[in-house]
């Protein structure tokens, strides 16, 4: 008969092993009599490592979903164009070498439209106007001042700047779209007139 020797140093690893899966499973056997014993201690502490745990897990998600990637801050800035151009001064403007920039001019905007900005681009491009600042409006309590964007959405480059929830993007200078903020604020709905302070 032939066999395989066993070294001193094997037997000794595998009780060694052996051991401590023993250790862990007298262990568990304790502490699942122990649970079954003061179940409202068991529960206690379970609650008290998994509250904090859940806790921690929605305030990581929540920070995530709110948080803009660069992409999707792009997409909301910028639509599906390429880039957004602002004149701020009417005047040559000059960098300083701390990358800040001046004008002599007053901090004014000048009268340019897109046709000016398309004369100085690449054939075959596109540019639509974009205006930003505040209305006032008649409210349910009174007069009252809401940002406003003077944005056509319907073109195919504000795509991604706005989703239209309900109805249809304005189709003509007479109609607005609103948030659903606005549209509580002012008490309108769909179809509704919207009226200016002044009247």
């Amino acid at each position: 008969m032939t066999g395989r020797g066993v070294s001193g140093r094997e037997r000794h690893g595998g009780g060694r092993v052996a051991g401590a899966l023993g250790g862990w499973l007298a262990a568990l056997r304790i502490a699942r009599r122990e649970a079954r014993r003061a179940r409202g201690r068991t529960a206690l502490v379970v609650a008290m490592v998994a509250l904090p745990a859940l806790g921690l897990s929605f305030a990581a998600a929540t920070y995530d979903m709110v948080r803009l990637t660069p992409a999707e801050r792009a997409t909301q800035e910028l639509g599906a164009a390429q880039a957004e151009v602002t004149w701020p001064y009417a005047g040559p403007v000059e960098q300083t070498p701390a990358a800040d920039w001046v004008s002599s001019d007053a901090p004014e905007r000048g009268a340019y439209a897109a046709a000016d900005l398309l004369a100085a681009l690449p054939p075959d491009s596109r540019a639509i106007s974009h205006a930003q600042g505040e209305v006032r409006l008649r409210t349910r309590t009174g007069a009252g001042d809401l940002p406003a964007r003077g944005l056509d959405i319907a073109d195919p480059l504000t795509a991604g700047m706005v989703t239209v929830l309900t109805g249809r993007a304005p189709a003509t200078d007479r109609e607005v779209a609103l948030t659903p903020q606005a549209a509580e604020r002012l008490g309108a709905g769909l179809g509704d007139t919207v009226r200016v302070a002044a009247g």
